[in-house]
Parts: structure tokens; C-alpha cells; sequence
């Protein structure tokens, strides 16, 4: 059977570093990418970029949708959402408008709630301008 992408869900991955793999410098994507190796540099994408449990990342990272199963340190700007699992570990800014965080999952670091406008709103009530993507 032939694939074709409107045959896709939004579930399949397109590529995937495995555990072992270790990549530095500037990543850039289309569709779903699964990490369970090593990543340290930037991240782009309009699409998801998921972390597997054995994926670790110290990155500053553009996306649509971000699925967190293992490590992350850095900066995080997600246009959609950010999902952490109970197996995730992050220690990150987060600027995001919608944030899940399961039971057991661990985030240690700063959450700003983004809104349309491009305005991040923290916790505390601040303002402050969002990252724009390049």
C-alpha cells in the first residue's frame, strides 16, 4: 500500500534520533520527529517534536506541539502546546498557551502563558514580549 500524507494521522512520526545518537547545532523539521538520543543547539519546527524517555535535550526550541517524556533544559516556545509526561523531567522557560503536566512529571523553571498577540503573561500577572520565531 502506498502512503500518502493525507492518509497520515497526526500521530506518525516522520524521523527519528535514536538512543546513542548524539546531534549539536541547528535542527529544523517538518511533520513529527521523536528524539530518544541527544540533542544540544536549536530546534525549529511548525509541527510536534516529540522527546522519548530516553531523549534528552539542552535546546532552545520553536514548535508547534512539544510532547516531553525525557529530559529538557533550555528555553521552549511552542505555539500550540506543551505536554509533559509523568516520565518528563524539565528544567526550561516555557512560553506556550496551553501547558499539561501529568502526575509525577517534574518542571522546574519558569511558565508564561502566551496569548495570540504574541504577549506572554507569567504567573504573577507580568508582561513580557514573547521570542518571535526567525
Amino acid at each position: 500500500m502506498a502512503w500518502r500524507k493525507e492518509n497520515k494521522s497526526p500521530s506518525d512520526v516522520n524521523g527519528f534520533l535514536d538512543q546513542g545518537v548524539f546531534f549539536e547545532g541547528h535542527l529544523e523539521f517538518s511533520g513529527t520527529l521523536r528524539v530518544d538520543g541527544s540533542v544540544k543547539g536549536t530546534v525549529k519546527t511548525e509541527d510536534h517534536l516529540l522527546i522519548g524517555e530516553n531523549g534528552i535535550l539542552e535546546a532552545e526550541i520553536f514548535a508547534g506541539t512539544i510532547t516531553i517524556n525525557g529530559k529538557v533544559t533550555g528555553v521552549i516556545h511552542a505555539k500550540d502546546k506543551v505536554q509533559i509526561h509523568r516520565r518528563g523531567r524539565v528544567s526550561v522557560e516555557i512560553y506556550t498557551p496551553v501547558l499539561e503536566i501529568e502526575p509525577g512529571a517534574i518542571l522546574d523553571g519558569k511558565t508564561f502563558m502566551t496569548q495570540s498577540t504574541g504577549v506572554a503573561i507569567s504567573i504573577d500577572g507580568t508582561d513580557r514580549g514573547v521570542a518571535q520565531k526567525a
